[in-house]
């Protein structure tokens, strides 16, 4: 049996796509040939330098509107052509799809393709955009609809879903009782599979399925590393819950035997990919504590949830044990939004939490959304006040104007938030007084003011 993964535009440049890294390396430990066609950072270096700006996050919008992707002249026939003819060359009797809503126009397009052009692979999607949004009446209803491209829909985690199916289709046993999937269209049998609950069960992925080289990290020795899925928060915004279910994490000792091989391997950096890095205390500690016993020698850094557990003494050991930043999600600086998102924290804590931080020598980086329902200007204004008030303890920011992911609480419930939802960017409250101009413009402000305070302004980092 030969599969192929693959990766579609857009998706990060940075380091290899760490969703088809794990299933690669699951389902070639279980003896099936396997290749991985990340097209994604082929076309980035592909295209002209002023196409190359669609790849940053403030663009991820362009790739899920069919409209604007529709624009896009530089993914042309003759390009769809030359990919499908990449993976039919590879011979596959499976080709899956990791979907994002970034990805899933480009995938559909070189599915339907290699689906004309020889019939008799079967399609794979799976990834964080596939959903079934109603399978009441035994009717799927995808984001897309996606489903009518695909042969199998892997909801949930992929890893021993695929592997059933392809020891299924090998032994030409019955596909649709599958749990955690959905064969051609028919839910009659669809139920969710139990996530892996012990992640030390995985093997340590296996970079060799990528051209390291071609990543823009890997130049300075720089990988990923994902020790935990899921999350503990529940943000109204998010889906993280949803497409992990319950939070876990890997051992301690296990995470320290991948530190260990990316060590042998040359890697000097290891960003944690995890949703956050803190959602087990007690683990964080004991890991900082083997790093700090075993003298590893790689830095680290990753996101992390604004807790008061976070002491100076707690980072302290995070910063002797190898962590260089964190990257803290905060979101917003006027408590009532950040009680409407249910962050779970205050902006006293989340002042007191980057003041220690950057004393405790770790760098800080803050996320921000910009245009939750109910965000006023003087609520926008609290946020620009915070970063210029906490400029000395910060390095750097990102923004984002509020994107509604699909299945995420604002999707489900619009009329709880005040919003009538016509697409994830594209959305209003009912009094139109937060809508998407005025968002953009808010971003416009935001970067604006950002560049002046870190880039221009005679301010300087502790």
């Amino acid at each position: 049996m030969k599969i192929c993964l693959v990766q579609c535009p857009a998706f990060g440049i940075d380091a290899p796509p760490l969703g088809v890294a794990f299933l690669a390396t699951y389902i070639s430990k279980n003896k099936i040939e396997t290749k991985i066609f990340d097209f994604n950072i082929d076309l980035y270096q592909k295209v002209e330098k002023h196409h190359k700006t669609l790849w940053e996050p403030s663009n991820s919008i362009l790739w899920s509107d069919p409209e604007k992707f529709s624009e896009f002249k530089f993914i042309s026939s003759k390009l769809l052509d030359d990919y499908s003819a990449k993976i039919l060359q590879f011979e596959p009797e499976m080709v899956c799809f990791s979907i994002h809503s970034t990805s899933v126009l480009f995938s559909i397009k070189l599915s339907k393709l290699i689906r004309k052009k020889d019939p008799s692979i079967k399609i794979i999607f799976g990834g964080p955009q596939c959903f079934i949004k109603n399978n009441r009446n035994r009717v799927v209803k995808t984001e897309y609809d996606i489903h009518k491209y695909a042969d199998f829909l892997i909801i949930g985690e992929g890893e021993e879903t695929l592997l059933e199916i392809i020891k299924r289709v090998e032994e030409k046993n019955d596909l649709k009782r599958i749990p955690g999937c959905v064969y051609e269209c028919d839910t009659s049998y669809f139920k969710y599979r139990t996530p892996i609950m012990d992640l030390d069960n995985l093997p340590i992925i296996d970079f060799s399925f990528f051209k390291l080289e071609k990543y823009t990290d890997y130049k300075h020795h720089k990988l990923r590393i994902l020790s935990s899925r899921g999350c503990v928060s529940k943000c109204v915004f998010c889906t993280d819950t949803m497409i992990w279910m319950k939070y876990r994490t890997r051992s301690a000792k296990n995470i320290l035997e991948e530190f260990k091989q990316r060590k042998k391997e040359g890697v000097i950096f290891l960003e944690f990919n995890d949703s956050l890095l803190n959602g087990d205390m007690n683990n964080l500690s004991k890991l900082c504590n083997l790093l700090i016993k075993d003298n590893i020698s790689i830095n680290w850094g990753g996101s992390a949830r604004i807790d008061e557990r976070l002491s100076y003494k707690f980072l302290k050991k995070m910063r002797k044990a190898g962590c260089l930043y964190l990257n803290y999600g905060i979101e917003s600086a006027s408590t009532k939004i950040l009680k409407k998102m249910n962050k779970n924290i205050t902006t006293f804590e989340a002042i007191k939490t980057v003041i220690l931080t950057r004393l405790a020598g770790i760098k800080v980086v803050t996320n921000w959304i910009i245009g939750f329902p109910e965000e006023t200007r003087l609520d926008f204004l609290k946020t620009l006040f915070f970063i210029t008030f906490l400029r000395p303890f910060i390095s750097d920011v990102s923004v984002a104007t509020l994107f509604i992911n699909p299945h995420s609480l604002i999707e489900k419930q619009p009329l709880r938030f005040g919003i009538v939802y016509n697409g994830c960017a594209n959305w209003h409250t009912i009094d139109k007084k937060n809508n998407q101009d005025i968002r953009a413009k808010r971003a416009k402000i935001f970067v604006f003011f950002t560049k002046m305070l870190f880039y221009k302004a005679p301010y300087k980092t502790i």
